[in-house]
């Protein structure tokens, strides 16, 4: 290696010198020339060095392979998958027996669910999902808390609430009325949604999160048919006005704030954009069609790993006066990679080349991703992000 390397630098200290001897008599001579074949030299090497860095990412159509994920990638993700699957199985028997500690059940039960999917719930899961959710609910209330057994009650959470909604209409299990119409009666006029329960009235408490997390799971209850046929005029009305109010307040393309009427403010969230994007595609593809390329920007303009998390931690104002803290984690690499993966069908073949390039520059950054990851609601999320993607 070391004489190749010798013989590389003196076949160079030879030629290179000769070389722009040659050059600087042909600029001086021809100038217009010489500039016209150094600028042509110059674009063949850019495009020769983009072909051949995208090009490997290139969506091959006639191997029916337009997803987001590489063929190469797609054993690795299989068998990921699979260990996943085991792993959210496995914690569902465990959150299922009620157990006495104090993490939020509902909502990982719920995010297991969502991991899972119908078909690996209904074949690998036959449990009463709904009589689970109903004994987990805050007592006297159609809602849930996002934790339980703790020292002090907890409000209802908008966060837990529409995920266990959009997990039990996303299997089959068709929430009651009660439950509903109290997501309904929640939302502000205008349409956003507070964290927490009867905390509507200041708005400062407007949460992207939870307006987005609320609007997802009733467009899933629209569309899976799990809306009461009576209350299907009402959900409609309350889509369309989150709809308009996440349009509304956004900052710049694809970007959200995680509380944009808050007199401090602070930068936009990632993960919270990557919901907001997700969501209004599943709604409607056409909304963000103007905005895909900035978007594509914005979330690959970092590269992510699977430990990156975002917390608000902004305190939020009840109506009777006391104070909760917005504690929930968002993962950015997830809601980010689910925002691309609903953006990916659109977008020009270039792009997508370079949305699968990221994707995998982030999800391979280590060999066993989800070794990373703590809690099932983690793991849940994260195995919902890898069905966008397969």
């Amino acid at each position: 290696m070391h004489v190749f390397l010798w013989l590389i630098d003196k076949i160079s200290d030879i030629l290179l010198p000769g070389v722009f001897a040659k050059a600087k008599i042909l600029f001086l001579k021809r100038p217009l020339q010489s500039f016209a074949i150094t600028a042509t030299g110059t674009i063949v090497l850019f495009i020769g060095g983009f072909i051949f860095d995208t090009l490997p990412y290139h969506p091959i159509a006639f191997l029916g392979d337009d997803k987001p994920l590489r063929l190469t990638n797609y054993l690795s993700v299989k068998g990921l998958r699979h260990r996943v699957e085991d792993y959210l199985l496995a914690q569902a028997d465990i959150l299922y027996s009620d157990s006495d500690d104090t993490e939020n059940h509902s909502w990982s039960y719920a995010n297991i669910l969502m991991g899972l999917g119908p078909d690996v719930v209904a074949s690998k899961l036959k449990r009463d999902h709904f009589s689970f959710f109903h004994r987990q609910m805050r007592p006297g209330k159609n809602c849930w808390p996002q934790f339980r057994n703790t020292s002090r009650i907890e409000p209802c959470h908008t966060g837990a609430t529409s995920w266990v909604l959009a997990a039990m209409a996303s299997n089959g299990v068709q929430p009651s009325r009660e439950m509903w119409s109290y997501l309904f009666d929640q939302q502000s006029l205008i349409g956003w949604w507070p964290l927490y329960e009867d905390s509507a009235i200041d708005p400062q408490n407007a949460s992207t999160y939870s307006t987005a997390i609320a609007l997802w799971s009733i467009q899933t209850g629209l569309t899976k048919n799990a809306i009461q046929s009576d209350l299907r005029d009402r959900a409609q009305a309350s889509a369309q006005r989150a709809k308009s109010w996440l349009m509304s307040n956004s900052e710049g393309s694809c970007a959200w704030l995680e509380y944009p009427d808050r007199s401090v403010k602070k930068e936009p969230s990632v993960a919270i954009s990557g919901l907001v994007v997700y969501v209004l595609n599943e709604m409607d593809p056409r909304l963000l069609e103007s905005s895909q390329e900035d978007c594509i920007t914005y979330f690959t303009k970092n590269k992510l790993v699977i430990t990156d998390l975002e917390i608000s931690g902004e305190v939020v104002e009840m109506n009777d006066g006391n104070d909760f803290l917005d504690a929930v984690k968002h993962q950015k690499l997830v809601w980010s990679t689910l925002a691309l993966a609903k953006l990916y069908p659109d977008l020009s073949w270039i792009s997508k080349a370079r949305l699968r390039k990221h994707i995998e520059s982030t999800l391979f950054a280590s060999p066993t991703p989800e070794s990373a990851l703590n809690y099932p609601w983690q793991m849940g999320e994260f195995a919902f992000m890898l069905k966008s993607i397969y």
